[in-house]
């Protein structure tokens, strides 16, 4: 890190919260359950390490990545902590050439198709013991696993376990989020039909599948954007708010009537106004689409954006503020518990995951283990 770094936006991350969502999703499942984290993509851009090592301490023993690169990361993160019976399993699989860093991490990675299994295999055969790994099967989403027929023939050969410590089979939800879609019974039907008969854990229940009941929870549940506040369904009351996104004041000015604002000149300030200029933007993942749909607020002032977001920067208009209320302000608040990253999804036509993802890099992330 620099000497002299500055980040002029922050997202406060409040890690109790979180494991209190953590331990609000274990308990809809029965003690025989595990629930564990899905922390893939960074944690969803909030922070996988820190999260992670937090999820720990709150009792949460088995992890998912997506990547083989962020399986690495958080196993050295558990390894500083002496966390050995932390379990992480890697979506993508063992891919070719990844054989070395499976060997030098306890990570565990999925069977996705047949070349992934041939792999394995071969991989087991340098073991001193059975390799654990776990297994997708495919009952809709025509993404990752093995489809039904060629499933089906694999069970037929005793010897395609020869080597391997199968120690989950699972499947994926592909419309969990919306709790009445008959898809949900189909896939249910499915992976029971394609897992019967076998000795192993089993695991389908994403976030919105938690939430379907005891059907669909069996031995592991996986949820992922639930444990960061932001329910994939309705039921978000239970689910404590765990992000709030604040932006810096950079200058503040005075302007007269038909000043433009920003690029295009898209606004002309109707009559003096007073303005705000905030250090977040496009580059920031603060899209230039969110202009009409989110409202920066001041201490609980609405602040309304005027002008084109920029890539660095946007610019609220503060006319409405007193001057003590400005002296005092050095930041504005792009959403919090009030208005969610689930109502700024709801508002541009698009998903929670998408909006926390696209979260930059330059934006500060703080962990608080109180209120945000």
């Amino acid at each position: 890190m620099l000497p002299y770094s500055h980040h002029s936006a922050t997202l406060f991350v409040d890690t109790k919260a979180i494991c209190d969502n953590w331990h609000h999703l274990d308990g809809l499942s029965d003690k025989t359950c595990q629930t564990g984290a899905v922390v893939k993509a960074d944690a969803y851009g909030l922070g996988m390490v820190p999260i992670s090592l937090a999820l720990y301490k709150a009792g949460c023993r088995l992890f998912f990545t997506a990547r083989l690169n962020e399986g690495i990361t958080l196993a050295q993160a558990f390894a500083a902590q002496n966390n050995d019976d932390a379990r992480i399993i890697v979506f993508d699989g063992m891919l070719s050439g990844q054989e070395e860093a499976y060997r030098t991490y306890p990570l565990v990675p999925v069977i996705n198709d047949l070349d992934q299994l041939a792999r394995l295999k071969a991989f087991a055969k340098g073991a001193h013991a059975p390799v654990d790994v776990a297994l997708h099967l495919d009952t809709a989403m025509a993404r990752l696993g093995l489809e039904a027929k060629t499933w089906d023939a694999l069970k037929g050969d005793a010897s395609w376990q020869d080597g391997l410590n199968i120690i989950m089979l699972m499947s994926h939800l592909a419309s969990a989020d919306d709790m009445s879609a008959d898809q949900n019974q189909t896939q249910l039907a499915l992976f029971h039909s394609m897992t019967k008969g076998l000795d192993a854990p089993l695991s389908l229940a994403n976030s919105g599948g938690s939430y379907l009941g005891a059907d669909f929870q069996f031995d592991v549940t996986r949820p992922g954007i639930a444990l960061y506040g932001l329910s994939p369904n309705e039921d978000e009351a239970a689910l404590k708010p765990a992000l709030r996104l604040c932006a810096d004041i950079l200058q503040i000015r005075q302007v007269e009537a038909g000043t433009t604002v920003g690029y295009g000149a898209t606004f002309i300030a109707p009559s003096p106004m007073r303005l705000a200029t905030l250090g977040i933007g496009y580059a920031d993942g603060f899209l230039r689409h969110y202009k009409d749909h989110v409202t920066p607020h001041i201490n609980g002032i609405a602040c309304p954006l005027v002008g084109r977001i920029s890539m660095d920067s946007c610019v609220i208009d503060i006319s409405h503020l007193s001057d003590a209320q400005i002296s005092e302000a050095s930041s504005a608040t792009i959403f919090d518990a009030d208005f969610t990253p689930k109502d700024l999804a709801q508002k541009t036509g698009t998903i929670s995951y998408e909006i926390i993802t696209s979260l930059g890099a330059r934006i500060l992330r703080l962990y608080d283990e109180g209120d945000v």
